[in-house]
C-alpha cells in the first residue's frame, strides 16, 4: 500500500522573539488569500498538509491513533537580507463537536532567497478531531504583521485497501472522461478506495482494424497496480472502422466481440467488474434498445469466455427518471439478467430521498413489469454522487446516507462519482460540476496543472469513515425508513454491530429511541460523520441513539446478541407551528422502558410509570418568523439516576398562510430549496436543471373573500411566473409534462384533491383532476406578457379563483385552516425539468403527501 509520507527538511533554526504589540500595522492583503505575506517572506500549507492521513492502531472505525503523516508549513524568503519571523496558525473546526481552535506559534529565522519546511507537531494533530479545519496562518516581524491567509487542512482516518473478496460492498471512485494523475491517486489510496473506474477508449488501442497500440492503456494499468487499485473497467463507445463512424454509435458485432475479448485477455487480472457501456439508455448510445441488448449479450458472453469468476454489469444506465431515457430500456435491462448480465448498474446523482425513491419503489415496479416473476436482478452502483449545491455539509451526509443506504440494500459494489470537481473556486456550489471531494481551482480537466492548489471538501473526511465502515457492513435488519426516519443495523467483523441512523428533512424534528445493548459486555460508541468517537452511557442493558439531522454511526461491540430497538423514549407525532401568538405547543411522547418508574427532570418534572407512556406538554415563545422560515428549538433532556442527558432539536415551521387579509398572503419561490429538479443531476443534463428565477420563479398573492350576494368563500390565486420559455404539453401528453400549474389541498377530515392546469393562454385552459376536484376550479385566465427586459424571460400570469365549499371542506378547515400547496411545472422545450412549490408534498400524484403541505386560513378568526 502506497503511504503518503514526507520526510522533514532537517535544517531550520529556531530563534527568540519578543512579543509583538497588538497595534503592529498589517500589511497589504496578499493577491492570493491562501498566502501569508510580508517584507518578501510567503508561508502557506503545501498541498500535503491539507490532507492529513491518521494512523490508526487497528482497522477498526473508533481504533485509537498512532500516528499522523507529517505535515509541515513551507516559508520562503524572496529577499536578499536575513528575516526573522513569527509564525502564527490556528487549525479551527468546521463541522465536528469540537469548539475551541488550536494554536501554534514558531519563531525562525530565514538566510536571503531560501526557503524551509516548519513542521506542525504531532500533539497539536492528535488533539485535533477529524474532519475540516479551517486554518488561519499570519506572520509577524518586528516591522508589522501580514494579513491572515486562509487555507483548509483535512483530518481522517487512513484506510488500508482491502485485498480482492474482503469487503462485502467493495467502494471505487470514478474522475469522469479526465483521467487521475499519480498525486490523486496516492490521495484516494489513503482514503480506502479499492479500485478506479475509467472508459477503456476502443479507438485509441485499435485505430484500425488489423492495428494494436496498448501502451497507453498499459501505463494507466501499471500506475493502477502501483498504488493498489483494480480496475471498474468501462467500454464505451465504437471506433469509425466498426460501424456508422460516430464515437456512439452501434458498432458491428463480430469487431466488437474481438475488441472485448482482446481486453479481458490482457487485463482479466486487473478488473474488479466490468461495465459494458455507460448509460446506454441515454443518447450516449445512438442505437435502439434492442441494438444495446445485442451488444450487452455478445459483450457479456465474450468476457466470461476468459474470465467466467468476473462480474459483468448491464450498462450503467442513467436515472430512471431521466427525461431523456429511451423508452422500454430499464424493462429491456431487468428481462435480460442473468443470461447477459449478473448485476444491474444504476447511475443516480440526486438527493437521498429521490435516490431512496428510485431504489424503494421505481425500479421494483419495472422490474415487476417487465418480468412478472418478482426477481429483481443484484444492484451495484456504477456511478453515483451528488453536487454542493446546498454546500459542502449537505454533500457530505448526502455520501454517508447513499453509502449506507446502498450496503442496506445488499449492493455488490459502489463507485463515488466524483474524486474531482469540476468547477473553478468562483462557483464552489455549481449544480452539475462540484460531485467531487475534492476541489478543482479551474475546472481543468488536466488535473496535473492544478494539483498543488487542490483542497479536500468536507465529504472527503466524511468518505474515510463510511468507507471504513460499510465496505464491511452485512445488513442484518431495517428499523425505519418511513421518508422521515431512517436506520438500519450491520453486522460488522469482531463481533461488532453498526446502526446508522438519521432523519430526513430540516423540518422533521430528533427523537429518541431506546436499543437494547444485547449484554451487559456490549460496549457503544457513536461516531459522527467523520469518525469522532463518544462513548454511550447504557443502564439495564438499554442504549439510548438519537435520529438527527446528520447520520450517526453507533457501534456495538461485544455481547452473544446483536441490539434490539424498542419503542422511541421520546418522540413528536406531529409538525411543530407557530400559533398566532408567537408560541408553540410541544408535546412531546414518552415511553418509559425501564421495570421501574422513569423521572424526567429536564425540560420538566414528570414521572412515568414502568412500561408505560405518557406526554410531556410544553409551551414556547419564539421569535416571529416569515412563511417558509424554520427555527430550531433545543429542548434538554435529563433523567433521575440516569446518565442519558441528551438535547433534540425541534424544527418550528411556519407555514400557515394566511388568506384572510384584504391584502392577502404574497409569497416569493426564487430559491434552489424550492426546487424539485425532474431529471437526474447527470452531469450531461444541466440544461434541464432549474438554472435561476429567470428560468422559473414566482411572485404570488392568496386571497380569500365572498364574492357579492354569495354565502361561499372562493380563494384567489393570483401568479406572476417568470420563465425563460413558454411550452404547454403537447395534445395527449400529461399535463405536467409541459408548463403547467399543480393545486393541492386536503382537509382535517382526511379528504383532499389535486388539479393539473396546462398553461394555455386564455380563460379555458386544460384542466386535469378528478370531476369533483374540477368543479372546485370557477375560474382561470392565463396571459403572457414579452420579458420587460434583455435579461429577464418573459413572464405567465394565472388568476384563477377556487370555490372552497366544492373542495370537501369542513367548518372548521376554514375557521382553523387546511393544508394547501401550489406548484409551478417547467419545460423549455426540451424535455420536462423542474417545479417550484411552496413546499413539498407536489409533483404528480407519485409525490402527493398533504401532510407536508401549509397550513392556509381563510376564514378570520371570530
Amino acid at each position: 500500500m502506497c503511504r503518503l509520507r514526507f520526510p522533514f527538511l532537517a535544517a531550520f533554526l529556531l530563534v527568540t522573539m519578543p512579543v509583538v504589540p497588538a497595534a503592529l500595522p498589517l500589511s497589504a492583503p496578499p493577491a492570493d488569500s491562501h498566502i501569508a505575506t510580508i517584507a518578501g517572506v510567503e508561508a502557506s500549507l503545501p498541498w500535503q498538509a491539507r490532507f492529513v492521513a491518521v494512523d490508526t492502531a487497528t482497522a477498526a472505525a473508533d481504533a485509537a491513533r498512532t500516528g499522523v503523516a507529517e505535515t509541515w508549513i513551507t516559508i520562503k524568503n524572496s529577499g536578499d537580507r536575513e528575516q526573522t519571523i513569527r509564525l502564527d496558525l490556528t487549525l479551527t473546526p468546521r463541522s465536528s463537536s469540537q469548539t475551541q481552535g488550536l494554536a501554534f506559534s514558531h519563531n525562525v529565522s530565514l538566510a536571503p532567497r531560501s526557503d524551509l519546511r516548519v513542521p506542525l507537531p504531532s500533539s497539536l494533530l492528535a488533539r485535533a478531531d477529524y474532519g475540516l479545519h479551517d486554518a488561519s496562518i499570519r506572520l509577524t516581524t518586528d516591522g508589522g504583521q501580514s494579513s491572515s491567509a486562509t487555507d483548509v487542512l483535512a483530518l481522517y482516518p487512513r484506510n488500508p485497501q482491502p485485498a480482492r473478496g474482503e469487503s462485502i460492498m467493495p467502494i471505487g471512485f470514478a474522475t469522469g472522461a479526465a483521467l487521475a494523475t499519480p498525486r490523486l491517486l496516492e490521495i484516494a489510496s489513503t482514503l480506502g478506495f479499492e479500485y478506479y473506474r475509467f472508459n477503456a477508449v476502443w479507438s485509441e488501442v485499435q485505430p484500425r482494424e488489423k492495428q494494436w497500440r496498448w501502451d497507453r492503456l498499459d501505463a494507466r494499468l501499471a500506475l493502477l497496480r502501483q498504488y493498489n487499485f483494480r480496475w471498474h473497467v468501462t467500454t464505451t463507445g465504437s471506433t469509425r472502422w466498426s460501424g456508422p463512424g460516430q464515437r456512439f454509435d452501434p458498432p458491428r458485432l463480430d469487431a466488437w466481440r474481438d475488441w472485448i475479448t482482446a481486453l479481458a485477455r490482457r487485463y482479466h487480472d486487473d478488473i474488479q467488474l466490468w461495465e459494458v457501456w455507460n448509460e446506454p439508455n441515454l443518447p450516449f448510445f445512438t442505437g435502439t434498445v434492442d441494438q444495446y441488448d445485442q451488444l450487452q449479450r455478445v459483450a457479456h458472453d465474450a468476457i466470461k469466455a476468459v474470465s467466467p469468476d468476473l462480474p459483468v454489469t448491464s450498462g450503467g444506465y442513467a436515472g430512471i427518471n431521466h427525461g431523456r431515457s429511451k423508452p422500454g430500456a430499464f424493462e429491456a435491462a431487468f428481462r435480460a439478467y442473468p443470461e447477459s448480465c449478473d448485476w444491474f448498474a444504476y447511475h443516480m446523482h440526486d438527493a437521498f430521498p429521490q435516490f431512496f425513491n428510485d431504489l424503494h419503489i421505481r425500479l421494483p415496479e419495472a422490474a415487476r413489469r417487465a418480468r412478472g416473476d418478482g426477481t429483481f436482478p443484484p444492484l451495484v452502483f456504477t456511478e453515483t454522487g451528488f453536487d454542493t449545491r446546498f454546500g459542502q455539509s449537505f454533500q457530505a451526509s448526502t455520501l454517508a446516507k447513499k453509502m449506507t443506504y446502498a450496503a442496506a440494500i445488499g449492493a455488490k459494489s459502489y463507485t463515488w462519482y466524483n474524486l474531482m470537481d469540476r468547477a473553478g473556486r468562483d462557483t464552489p456550489e455549481k449544480p452539475g460540476h462540484t460531485f467531487g471531494l475534492i476541489t478543482n481551482p479551474t475546472g481543468t480537466g488536466d488535473f496535473a496543472s492544478i494539483e498543488d492548489d487542490i483542497r479536500p471538501k468536507e465529504s472527503f473526511a466524511a468518505a474515510a469513515t463510511a468507507i471504513r465502515l460499510l465496505r464491511h457492513a452485512r445488513p442484518l435488519e431495517t428499523w425505519a425508513q418511513d421518508g422521515r426516519y431512517f436506520a438500519w443495523l450491520f453486522a460488522l467483523p469482531e463481533n461488532t454491530r453498526l446502526l446508522v441512523a438519521w432523519t430526513e428533512g430540516e423540518a422533521t424534528p430528533d427523537t429518541l429511541r431506546v436499543v437494547r445493548t444485547g449484554s451487559p459486555q456490549t460496549v457503544v460508541t457513536k461516531l459522527d460523520i467523520f469518525g469522532n468517537p463518544t462513548p454511550v452511557p447504557s443502564t439495564d442493558d438499554l442504549a439510548l441513539v438519537q435520529f438527527a439531522a446528520a447520520p450517526c454511526y453507533y457501534l456495538f461491540r461485544g455481547g452473544d446478541a446483536p441490539p434490539a430497538s424498542h419503542d422511541p423514549l421520546v418522540m413528536l407525532s406531529r409538525q411543530i407551528v407557530p400559533d398566532s401568538s408567537g408560541n408553540v405547543s410541544i408535546d412531546f411522547s414518552l415511553t418509559n422502558p425501564l421495570s421501574r418508574p422513569l423521572v424526567l427532570t429536564a425540560p420538566e418534572p414528570l414521572t412515568i410509570p414502568a412500561r408505560e407512556t405518557a406526554v410531556l406538554p410544553l409551551r414556547r415563545a419564539i421569535p416571529p418568523g416569515a412563511f417558509g422560515d424554520i427555527h430550531s428549538l433545543s429542548i434538554p433532556f435529563a433523567f433521575a439516576n440516569l446518565p442519558w442527558t441528551p438535547s433534540l432539536r425541534v424544527p418550528v415551521v411556519f407555514n400557515t398562510l394566511d388568506a384572510t387579509s384584504p391584502a392577502g398572503q404574497r409569497f416569493t419561490l426564487r430559491e434552489l430549496r424550492h426546487v424539485t429538479n425532474k431529471q437526474d443531476h447527470d452531469p450531461h443534463t444541466l440544461h434541464l436543471l432549474w438554472s435561476g428565477p429567470n428560468d422559473l420563479s414566482v411572485q404570488g398573492t392568496l386571497r380569500a373573500f365572498r364574492p357579492a350576494s354569495s354565502s361561499t368563500i372562493r380563494l384567489r390565486i393570483e401568479l406572476e411566473v417568470t420563465d425563460n420559455t413558454l411550452h404547454p404539453a403537447a395534445s395527449g401528453s400529461p399535463l405536467l409534462d409541459g408548463d403547467a400549474l399543480e393545486l393541492g389541498w386536503a382537509s382535517a377530515s382526511g379528504s383532499s384533491g389535486r388539479l393539473e392546469i396546462a398553461a394555455d393562454p386564455g380563460d379555458s385552459p386544460r384542466v386535469a383532476g378528478d370531476p369533483a376536484h374540477r368543479r372546485a376550479l370557477a375560474s382561470a385566465v392565463i396571459r403572457s406578457e414579452p420579458a420587460r427586459n434583455p435579461w429577464e424571460g418573459p413572464r405567465i400570469h394565472y388568476t384563477l379563483e377556487l370555490d372552497l365549499s366544492r373542495m370537501g371542506l369542513t367548518k372548521t378547515d376554514l375557521a382553523s385552516g387546511f393544508r394547501f400547496n401550489l406548484a409551478l411545472h417547467d419545460n423549455d422545450g426540451d424535455g420536462p425539468k423542474s417545479w417550484i412549490a411552496l413546499a413539498p408534498g407536489l409533483g404528480g400524484p407519485a409525490s402527493f403527501r398533504p401532510s407536508d403541505f401549509p397550513f392556509l386560513r381563510a376564514q378570520a378568526a371570530r
